[in-house]
């Protein structure tokens, strides 16, 4: 299935069109790859990539927030939408 048939089912699965799917994300502070696709198959109950096709769409970054763990650092950038 490709990305946009899987779009397409957002609204359908969820109630929300793709671009409120997309703004309850930011609204959440869902920044990172791996919060982005493990939020979607949550809230969705797919193990489907509903924002791989904005891959490419440019974005604003803000300053990071570092986060150290055990062996591992995390940045944090925050999105601005404009």
């Amino acid at each position: 299935m490709s990305s946009q048939a899987y779009l397409g089912n957002i609204q359908a699965k969820t109630g929300r069109t793709p671009a409120q799917f997309a703004a309850e994300a930011r609204r959440r502070g869902l920044t990172e790859h791996g919060e982005l696709i493990r939020w979607p198959e949550k809230e969705v109950g797919a193990g489907q990539r509903l924002f791989e096709h904005l891959a490419n769409t440019p974005v604003v970054l803000g300053n990071p927030t570092v986060v150290t763990g055990a062996g591992v650092t995390h940045l944090r950038y925050p999105v601005h939408t404009s």
